[in-house]
């Protein structure tokens, strides 16, 4: 028996290999070394109900080591692609540090592509293991091919025919830790498909440390007690891997435009909340009804968004909410988190204004590390050259370079081949798809993604700086330039409009007047304007970006029913 105090040889015998398996996880796995500085912190307060579920650091750590062990010896390691679809949380991150510590690549999918176009990137990554909520079991029987490899179908919230529980495959950690290159691919997460299909991004370990290095400064440090609250899946994992503890609401992550925001609002104001990231509809439903009801986050100093575009008047009304604090959008895409960065101070102080005469909507300046350049967005050029980048206030494709860039799409070497330039000194850039100019001071302006722009025979019309014209409008909600091919074979410019009303008798003609006399103060020609009767159709995560293809399919059956002009 051993004397007080000391422990038993098997005991320290376990504690030992512990020690040394963590050490040697730490030198090849930069988020053990995270999760070991602070283990006792905690990682994930969740609310449940009336209840509080709470995981620190070391916990996480520990569970992912043993569900690592597990899916090592059910086949899972090195290489593995394993779709994951469960809801933020600490089982999500449980199950990413697991699936890391095995040396396999999680594939994330954006739920809010709807059910189809999600089954089709599954088809696209080749899965070999599914770790899922329960429910989502029933997609296997929806498209079984795109399952015909998986070997492991685990889910967490219970059983379900085919599956295995994630508590039953916690067992014994890995004897070995996979050594992964900086540059190798950690984790394949899937694009929006706004403008076509998804297509899966290969991020390595050198481009999430670059993108969690861009958000701790921008976060500052977490005093002990704060938290960060969690409205935006996309970003969930950021604090955790920062060493941050999270707070994850109860909310309908798959349907976050039907959050209520006093229930929002009470979190902020029962938990002591100083940094949030939230979805651009919650955004939006926060300003309004802080607007409304005088709401005021004291603690807050830092609040984010990400995923889609932000109205300026959104962010100047969080910024009267946070009153002491600040609002921050910053601009990227799944191929590069983020790019650049702006604040709702010099967006209403200096760029707003701007913004309301048709000049596009501006992001910032690029974050540090991070180069822009304006590129011919009709050349294709696989290498960098002189004529390749356009002068400096000249709209354009954006590219960017930096090291959050990704490398390459996976399984798609031709879109790879289209969106990727290396440059002369080495450094990779990203086409964005997207088109705009810098300013004079450095400052990116958004004006558009290049598919939308609208080619007439005398010029090219922008969409998002179009519609900036109309934002302030009091009737209007939001406006959709699009293009609609008349019977010429040519393109007319079609304003359709979401009112903040629908128009009583009479009202469309004054609103459609209004419009286009704005129009033509600033030389632009619209075909027709045209109210919907109904919500754009958006995004079903964000609620923010429109599916223009399909207005500009019901402004043209809209107008050929109205014999307009040549459509």
């Amino acid at each position: 028996m051993p004397a007080s105090g000391q422990r038993a040889p098997a005991e320290v015998l376990v504690l030992v290999t512990r020690d040394r398996w963590l050490a040697r996880a730490a030198e090849s796995e930069p988020l053990v070394e995270r999760l070991l500085r602070e283990p006792d912190r905690l990682a994930v307060v969740r609310a449940q109900g009336r209840k509080l579920v709470r995981v620190s650091f070391g916990e996480i750590l520990e569970r992912g080591r043993a569900l690592a062990g597990g899916l090592r010896r059910r086949g899972i390691g090195p290489g593995d692609r394993v779709f994951v679809l469960v809801e933020p949380g600490e089982d999500l991150v449980i199950v990413l540090v697991a699936l890391l510590l095995a040396g396999a690549l999680p594939v994330l999918v954006d739920p809010g592509l709807g059910i189809s176009r999600m089954l089709s990137c599954v088809a696209d990554a080749q899965v070999d293991a599914v770790v899922s909520v329960r429910r989502a079991r029933v997609l296997a029987w929806l498209r079984p091919r795109a399952f015909s490899a998986v070997k492991l179908w685990a889910t967490t919230d219970g059983w379900a025919p085919g599956t295995v529980r994630l508590a039953d495959l916690f067992a014994e950690p890995p004897s070995e830790v996979p050594q992964r290159d900086s540059e190798a691919t950690c984790l394949i997460a899937f694009t929006s498909g706004s403008t076509g299909p998804a297509k899966g991004v290969e991020l390595t370990r050198a481009n999430l440390e670059a993108t969690f290095e861009c958000f701790r400064v921008l976060l500052g440090d977490q005093r002990p007690g704060e938290m960060d609250l969690i409205a935006l899946p996309a970003l969930s994992l950021v604090g955790v891997f920062l060493g941050r503890t999270s707070l994850v609401p109860q909310l309908d992550f798959a349907h976050l435009g039907r959050v209520d925001p006093r229930h929002l609002a009470a979190y902020f104001n029962r938990f002591p909340v100083t940094a949030s990231y939230l979805s651009p509809i919650l955004c939006l439903k926060l300003a309004d009804y802080g607007a409304s009801s005088g709401l005021q986050l004291a603690r807050v100093r830092v609040m984010l968004t990400g995923g889609a575009p932000i109205a300026n008047r959104v962010a100047i009304g969080l910024r009267r909410v946070l009153c002491a604090g600040e609002f921050f959008t910053p601009y990227g895409a799944t191929e590069v988190l983020p790019a650049t960065l702006i604040g709702a101070r010099e967006i209403e102080e200096e760029t707003a204004a701007a913004s309301a005469r048709g000049k596009g909507v501006c992001v910032g300046r690029p974050l540090p590390g991070t180069s822009l350049a304006i590129v011919d967005p009709d050349r294709q050029a696989e290498s960098w050259d002189a004529g390749l980048e356009l002068p400096r206030g000249a709209v354009g494709e954006i590219a960017v370079s930096g090291p959050q860039v990704s490398p390459r799409y996976y399984r798609r070497e031709a879109e790879t081949r289209t969106a990727k330039i290396a440059g002369e000194d080495g450094r990779l850039w990203h086409r964005m798809g997207d088109v705009g100019y810098l300013d004079g001071s450095g400052r990116l302006w958004f004006c558009g993604r290049k598919k939308h722009r609208i080619v007439l025979r005398d010029g090219v019309l922008y969409p998002v700086a179009v519609e900036g014209l109309f934002a302030e409008l009091p009737f209007v909600f939001r406006s959709a330039l699009v293009g609609v091919a008349s019977s010429r074979g040519d393109v007319v410019p079609v304003l359709v409009v979401e009112p903040r009303s629908k128009p009583r008798r009479g009202q469309a003609q004054a609103w459609s007047a209004e419009i286009q006399r704005v129009a033509r103060e600033h030389d632009v020609r619209l075909a027709a304007v045209l109210f919907h009767p109904k919500p754009f159709p958006t995004d079903r995560r964000h609620n923010s970006k429109i599916e223009r293809l399909e207005l500009a399919e019901w402004a043209r059956a809209r107008l050929r029913k109205r014999r307009v002009g040549a459509i």
